[in-house]
């Protein structure tokens, strides 16, 4: 009898751990949001800084050799937790800001990243590696951004997007 049960249990979990697979990746091919924004620091800066004056960068190996096996800005040699959070809402990885021209601003519309490595919450959080785009920056960017953006119903668009704010360590670390 305690076999008989044992073999149920065993088959059950397996069949519960198929259908949350399956769900998984169902998820992953449906949007499940129309977009995800970024904010934040280096814990989800995908390659702003990149372009920008600061010794706060990640445009060299190793950094990335585990993403596209070259340095995308990311400070990781992966994926960041953004990336993951894209992934499973079935949307493409947003895209750093500061790496589009104009009109690939306007017209991407499935969320954009504006996260800058050693910004903080305070604006003079990181000014010691030079120029980040501070949280202040980048909701500025953002707010410009979405008054541009190519989207029918720009109000529905924005309240049904995701928001993902990473940032304050640097607050901590850096003043």
């Amino acid at each position: 009898m305690v076999e008989v049960l044992m073999l149920c249990s065993v088959s059950l979990s397996f069949l519960l751990l198929f259908q949350l697979f399956s769900i998984c990746e169902n998820a992953k091919n449906t949007e499940l949001v129309p977009a995800l924004y970024i904010f934040g620091d280096s814990t989800v800066d995908a390659g702003n800084n990149n372009n920008l004056s600061t010794t706060a960068r990640a445009d060299y190996l190793p950094y990335g050799i585990d993403f596209n096996y070259t340095a995308t800005g990311r400070f990781t040699n992966g994926m960041t937790v953004a990336d993951y959070y894209a992934r499973f809402l079935g949307l493409p990885f947003a895209p750093p800001y500061m790496n589009l021209s104009e009109l690939e601003r306007r017209t991407t519309t499935t969320g954009l990243n504006f996260a800058s490595a050693a910004s903080g919450i305070l604006p003079e959080t990181g000014s010691l590696t030079g120029s980040p785009l501070t949280l202040d920056n980048q909701t500025d960017l953002f707010r410009m951004t979405a008054k541009t953006l190519d989207v029918q119903d720009i109000k529905m668009h924005l309240a049904e997007s995701i928001f993902f704010i990473s940032t304050g360590s640097n607050d901590y670390i850096m003043n």
